[in-house]
């Protein structure tokens, strides 16, 4: 049967050497990674899992500091069998900080929407995303940026982008933890580097395998995914499962979602720059 392994890189990897550098290096994970359970049923291949980023990073950190598209609900670290999920997520969180400062300066300097924004005007506007992200991340619920809406009806937490008492934007807590990638906290303060504008900011997809024994098995569909995801997660709390592999069935197609717990099963094969088009693999 043809190798599902190099179907699924071969969406995103076209260099004939480095996917024989894959081929190698996927052959040697086979055996040391032969009781994961993480595997395609049908051809029992290592599967191939991607993780959408706005980061940069050379390891996931553990799961009490990573977040991912549905983690601001659930623990453990995010996974699909399926690249345009992935590419959906990496392009949504950086779009989000991209349109954060559009935002701030279309407002600090008073232009119509649709105006580029560029020169000093940009440069100003990055300069106050930064020092307001900075903030958030080293004072967190006490960093004056940090506020809560209430209405009769519902009250949320949300960040609010402000300059000289005037707030320029604001963005829900659920969406901002999304961009950040993890829980904000003076213990992981470097991790900041990561959502500065300009600071290894973009849109990165991480191809990895993982060597997961003890998975929570379940099927659903693609609105299910967060429900599962619980489900996972008080199976892992209960039963202490490594894992979450959610099979999803939809029209004709089968892929997976998966949850992770211990940062340590992950191995990152590489990571692709979706903005270069350009595949680099991690030491």
């Amino acid at each position: 049967m043809e190798s599902i392994q190099f179907k699924k890189l071969m969406e995103i990897i076209k260099n004939q050497e480095d996917l024989e550098i894959l081929r190698k290096k996927l052959s040697f994970l086979e055996k040391r990674m032969k009781d994961s359970k993480c595997r395609y049923p049908e051809t029992n291949e290592l599967m191939i899992l991607f993780h959408g980023s706005p980061r940069k990073f050379e390891k996931f950190a553990p799961e009490n500091e990573l977040k991912g598209m549905w983690r601001s609900f659930n623990k453990g670290i995010h996974f699909s069998s399926e690249i345009k999920y992935t590419i959906e997520f990496a392009k949504k969180a950086s779009s989000t900080i991209e349109f954060l400062i559009y935002e701030i300066g279309r407002n600090l300097f008073g232009f119509e929407y649709g105006k580029p924004l560029r020169g000093e005007e940009l440069e100003k506007s990055i300069e106050i995303y930064n020092s307001i992200i900075e903030d958030v991340v080293k004072n967190w619920r006490h960093s004056k940026f940090f506020k809560m809406h209430s209405s009769l009806f519902s009250k949320w937490d949300y960040i609010s982008f402000e300059h000289e008492g005037k707030e320029l934007v604001g963005i829900e807590l659920s969406e901002f933890l999304e961009i950040l990638g993890y829980d904000p906290s003076p213990q992981n303060l470097s991790l900041v580097d990561g959502i500065y504008r300009g600071k290894n900011v973009g849109e990165f997809i991480y191809v990895c395998v993982a060597d997961i024994r003890n998975p929570f098995l379940t099927t659903g569909n693609f609105d299910d995914v967060d429900f599962k995801f619980r489900e996972g997660e008080r199976a892992h709390e209960s039963t202490k499962t490594d894992s979450t592999i959610v099979k999803v069935s939809d029209s004709g197609s089968v892929y997976y979602f998966v949850c992770i717990f211990n940062n340590e099963s992950i191995f990152i094969l590489g990571r692709y720059n979706l903005e270069e088009k350009k595949f680099e693999f991690l030491v």
